[in-house]
């Protein structure tokens, strides 16, 4: 089963590069989301996959420190 997900990731990964028209097929992707509310508590996230699917350990949660937060944004 592990196998098949890891063939699986890399024709995703594949994909990806040829979707952007990147020359290399990526190993690692991150995706950062930020978030507020009604402009206070702002945090972000990161999530990391690779060729294997969601690296869980290099998930992280950063606390965002700026009084320039409007709410709505």
């Amino acid at each position: 089963r592990r196998l098949a997900e890891t063939s699986t990731q890399g024709r995703l990964l594949t994909g990806f590069a040829e979707t952007f028209g990147l020359k290399k097929t990526p190993v690692r992707i991150e995706v950062y989301d930020n978030s507020h509310i009604m402009g206070t508590n702002a945090v972000g996230a990161m999530v990391v996959a690779g060729p294997e699917g969601f690296v869980k350990n290099q998930y992280r949660k950063f606390n965002i420190r700026s009084t320039e937060i409007t709410p709505g944004d």
